[in-house]
């Protein structure tokens, strides 16, 4: 992973009033948050589907941040945060969702993005050189990867602080165009990709190899009980906000256990957040866990 912001997500109580105009079109409106200001889509999507692990573990993470999977905004140091993760283009892995759309639907990407293509001739490309694999190119196909060209590119130069006209016009493209793709339930299946692809890299060796996450990635779920995939789920999830404490709280809850056992970790971490305050966000970690409670049919 890399230093630079990877998620960003806008809450949503910070943008009420309608999501869409009487078009259809995303409602796109200008907000202010500490420093920066800049457009932001709200969303109006939760996730379509939600029966394979990936699909209710990305459901569950859209839900813990308060988000929906076709919120967009540059009101942030992050130059854009994408999707239902809130993934930024700072971080370089806002380019690799992007391109997953692209792989899973062309067309649909295509007839979403053709703003953007017209104004900037801005397009995805794969590379080696970046942590996600894959970049924006300019329209010469000059591949942009410094912040300062990533914001030549989709601000006009903007640092998210002060706009001129014509960078709020560059920006509301991008946020509108954005916005506009994922809110079609065929993306669902792009931000589910996305999530297996990197999500894993937020856990560390120690923490996988305490909750025993397989090899191959959790394809073949049906070996293994729900609980244990909730487990996961959970790692996964709380990791996104809180990822210096998910070892912590893993670690504590499994100090009694079993040999072999995981089956009751998130049972103990729900009793140590209810019986709080503690050295841990009780209350997150609480929400998590109901929502993973729901999403996968187990008891706690």
């Amino acid at each position: 992973m890399t230093d630079r912001p990877t998620f960003d997500v806008l809450r949503l109580e910070r943008c009420d009033g309608p999501v869409r105009t009487a078009s259809g079109e995303p409602w796109v409106r200008w907000v202010h948050r500490g420093i920066y200001d800049g457009w932001a889509t709200q969303g109006s999507r939760d996730a379509s589907k939600k029966t394979t692990f990936w699909e209710v573990t990305f459901d569950a993470a859209v839900r813990v941040l308060g988000n929906r999977v076709d919120q967009v905004h540059c009101a942030g140091e992050g130059i854009l945060s994408v999707g239902g993760l809130g993934v930024t283009l700072r971080s370089g892995y806002a380019q690799l969702l992007l391109h997953t759309c692209l792989v899973t639907d062309p067309a649909k990407f295509v007839d979403a993005m053709a703003p953007v293509f017209h104004a900037t001739g801005a397009h995805t490309k794969a590379s080696n050189k970046v942590p996600g694999g894959v970049v924006l190119a300019d329209e010469r196909g000059r591949p942009v990867t410094s912040e300062e060209g990533l914001r030549d590119l989709v601000l006009l130069g903007s640092k998210s602080v002060k706009w001129t006209n014509p960078q709020k016009q560059r920006a509301r493209i991008w946020v509108s165009s954005i916005s506009r793709l994922l809110r079609d339930e065929r993306m669902d299946r792009a931000q589910v990709a996305f999530a297996e692809a990197i999500l894993p890299g937020l856990l560390d060796d120690e923490l996988k190899a305490l909750v025993r996450w397989p090899t191959h990635g959790a394809e073949d779920t049906w070996q293994y009980t729900r609980e244990h995939q909730a487990l996961w789920a959970f790692c996964l999830v709380t990791s996104i906000q809180f990822p210096e404490l998910v070892r912590a709280i893993i670690t504590g809850a499994m100090r009694s256990e079993p040999e072999g056992e995981l089956r009751s970790v998130l049972a103990r971490v729900k009793a140590k957040a209810e019986a709080g305050p503690g050295t841990f966000q009780e209350k997150p970690i609480l929400s998590t866990l109901e929502i993973l409670k729901e999403g996968f049919g187990v008891s706690l």
